[in-house]
């Protein structure tokens, strides 16, 4: 039976969580800059807002692909940033906040990140493009930057802090199931 044209549309996009398999992959490079990675780049904005986070990897909904968005941050972006293919190429300083995670939800840990970065990216027309970040927007980058790598924030916390955090985590996501299940 045929399905139509809108077979080959993209399905929604869905955040993926901790312990899906796919957030430990590392996400491919973007090799064409085109209405595809157009497309996946305002889904993922979409999905972002919605869950009211601040930043989302390819891995976070499933596309290993090397691409991240960064919601808008008072003073500091006016408009969503998309980076494709993102390399840091200088680092400076450290600083230790809280931290969370749209593949964690409900729960923090203060992790240890450099307090400036530069990082080299194209834009969704492909074109070579370099940012100085700080703080804020440095943090988020290096977040969404691991997770392209398959590495997790509990990953940069000491072992019982990792432990701790997994825990929480584990115990949420069983009350969050045994609510849903009261619910039905």
């Amino acid at each position: 039976m045929g399905r139509g044209k809108n077979f080959l549309k993209m399905e929604r996009l869905k955040l993926r969580y901790y312990p899906d398999a796919v957030l430990r992959k590392k996400a491919e490079k973007i090799k064409n800059f085109d209405a595809e990675i157009r497309s996946l780049a305002q889904e993922m904005i979409s999905v972002m807002q919605e869950a009211k986070g601040v930043g989302l990897a390819g891995n976070q909904v499933g596309k290993l692909k090397r691409i991240v968005v960064i919601g808008i941050i008072p003073e500091i972006l006016e408009e969503p940033l998309v980076l494709l293919n993102p390399e840091i190429k200088k680092m400076e300083g450290s600083l230790v906040e809280e931290e969370g995670c749209l593949s964690f939800p409900g729960v923090s840990a203060s992790v240890r990140r450099h307090l400036m970065v530069r990082a080299n990216f194209r834009n969704l027309a492909g074109e070579k493009m370099q940012i100085d970040a700080k703080g804020t927007l440095a943090r988020i980058i290096q977040h969404e930057m691991d997770h392209l790598n398959g590495v997790l924030y509990p990953d940069r916390l000491s072992f019982f802090a990792r432990k701790k955090l997994l825990r929480d985590y584990r115990q949420k996501r069983k009350t969050v199931s045994l609510t849903a299940e009261k619910k039905i």
